[in-house]
């Protein structure tokens, strides 16, 4: 669970599926595709709690299909 904060302000909390030794983000899906809003999902979190990497993985179909999402924000 993740803080969700606008403007300095505490307005709720983001519900991660996993956070990998506190560096990466994994989000589990189950549907046919990918949305469009999945991406962004994974994006507001990595910006949250400012990581540079999250997957976004896809057990629907015949095989995983998983997508590397970057935080542009985030030098190492």
């Amino acid at each position: 669970m993740v803080d969700l904060s606008f403007k300095g302000e505490k307005i709720g909390k983001y519900f991660l599926d996993f956070l990998i030794e506190g560096k990466i983000i994994l989000e589990l899906k189950a549907t046919p595709f990918f949305h469009p809003d999945d991406f962004y999902q994974v994006l507001a979190y990595l910006k949250a709690i400012s990581l540079k990497l999250g997957i976004l993985a896809n057990f629907r179909g015949r095989k995983l299909v998983y997508k590397r999402i970057l935080n542009s924000e985030i030098h190492l």
